[in-house]
């Protein structure tokens, strides 16, 4: 096999989650809101499970085309980039699926990031205590992850040896 058809299979195993329709579960979420704030705005999160970033949710109060996600490994920017994509928001809660697999792992910190004005509904009070939002400590924006966990797999057989199921 060549290195670049290698490469790709490679590349396809990676997809395997979402292409074969894996259970994208909730992890991480901060949805409630009492203000708004404009600009450039980031917040952090701490995952909760191993696996695969498939989703993030967002509730702004602009109607956007053509913004962009990023999502970065650490609190802030300053972190390495994981995953950008280009998304049209609708006023109120927006469902960005993830369209390519970010890795995630429990207890590490990423932030979701708009390089782009918008205005992003958020909570005071320090509702969510796995991150922060950008513009001070004490304010979390509203958000929700999904990831695709992957813990470990067990498989159950047959009396002819045939996969009956997998359990994850």
């Amino acid at each position: 096999m060549s290195i670049s058809k290698a490469l790709v299979a490679a590349l396809m195993l990676l997809l395997v989650p979402f292409v074969a329709g894996a259970d994208c579960l909730v992890d991480q979420q901060q949805t409630s809101w009492n203000s708004t704030s404009g600009g450039f705005r980031w917040q952090s999160f701490t995952a909760g499970d191993d696996g695969f970033l498939c989703q993030v949710d967002v509730n702004t109060a602009d109607a956007l085309t053509d913004v962009s996600i990023e999502i970065y490994q650490g609190e802030g920017t300053l972190g390495a980039l994981l995953h950008t994509q280009v998304v049209d928001l609708p006023v109120d809660v927006a469902s960005i699926v993830i369209d390519a697999p970010v890795t995630v792992a429990a207890a590490m910190t990423y932030t979701i990031h708009f390089p782009s004005i918008l205005t992003w509904r958020l909570r005071t009070g320090n509702p969510y205590p796995g991150g922060v939002g950008s513009i001070n400590p004490d304010v979390d924006y509203w958000f929700r992850t999904y990831v695709v966990p992957s813990g470990p797999v067990s498989t159950e057989r047959g009396s002819w040896g045939a996969l009956k199921a997998v359990y994850r």
